[in-house]
């Protein structure tokens, strides 16, 4: 299906919205839904809700912000999740269930002080054959996805995104740095600034994509399997830098760079759930 296929089936699905609050982060699938809705629906009727926490990086939510600003767009930024509750602090497998269930229920505020009819995420087809808790948690919201709903799938947003010049079009993906801590450690905001301090150092070795997994003293470095190589040489300086950061340990995973989140049994089937949300006003 051609690219301009593609962003009329989105623009298709985002039109009868009329007014739409957009759960954003900044990465490229919510960056490209904010585009795509201010050309359908005009700046007046989109809101981008951006939560702030410690569970992201703060450079990459500066960036976020400045380049929702860029396109135009009206930016609300919301404190969640918090990360001192109990539901989230304890860092059980359900986690992000929990966190999506906060920071949406920010949105949602948000968007009735705003007077938008609809609250939308930047779930993509592809996210929904995974074991996501988080996606059940916006289900149960009513928050619509309209990239899913138009089918389309990561390689289409990023396609898209580079049409419209987006500069997140090619990113790495980038999860929260709860991820970076095992499941059963606690989630504490030292540990998360930890985590962004060690991505901040290999960052500033070149490595573009990467993961610094925390364990105790021990750091666990992920990297693309063809990026092995290349840390092997630089040994002396990444351990240098993990040392100074406090890590006794420093490891190379030989897995390589994994993603966060499993494969499930879910259907792509479940992609049309688009009752009206329960916070319609």
């Amino acid at each position: 299906m051609e690219s301009e296929t593609k962003l009329a089936l989105l623009m298709d699905v985002i039109r009868p919205m009329e007014r739409v609050a957009i759960g954003y982060s900044g990465g490229v699938d919510s960056a490209l839904l904010l585009r795509v809705a201010l050309e359908t629906l005009g700046r007046e009727n989109v809101l981008a809700v951006m939560a702030v926490a410690p569970i992201w990086p703060t450079d990459e939510q500066e960036r976020a912000i400045h380049m929702a600003r860029e396109m135009g767009a009206e930016v609300r930024t919301v404190q969640a999740p918090d990360i001192s509750q109990p539901a989230f602090a304890r860092h059980l497998p359900n986690r992000c269930y929990f966190c999506k269930l906060d920071i949406f229920s920010h949105v949602i505020r948000a968007a009735k002080d705003a007077g938008s009819r609809w609250i939308a995420d930047g779930t993509n087809l592809d996210d929904l054959g995974e074991d996501r808790p988080g996606l059940r948690a916006l289900r149960e919201l009513g928050v619509r996805s309209p990239l899913a709903e138009a089918g389309l799938t990561k390689s289409d947003v990023r396609a898209l995104a580079h049409e419209f010049s987006l500069p997140v079009w090619d990113a790495p993906v980038r999860a929260c740095l709860a991820t970076r801590i095992p499941f059963g450690t606690p989630v504490t905001e030292d540990r998360l600034r930890l985590a962004e301090a060690a991505e901040r150092a290999i960052a500033g070795l070149g490595f573009r994509e990467y993961r610094c997994r925390l364990h105790g003293d021990l750091v666990r470095l992920e990297l693309p399997p063809d990026e092995l190589p290349r840390a092997l040489e630089m040994r002396e300086r990444i351990t240098s830098e993990m040392h100074r950061l406090g890590f006794r340990h420093v490891t190379v995973d030989l897995d390589g760079l994994r993603q966060e989140h499993g494969r499930s049994s879910s259907t792509i089937a479940k992609i049309a759930q688009t009752g009206k949300a329960n916070f319609e006003v």
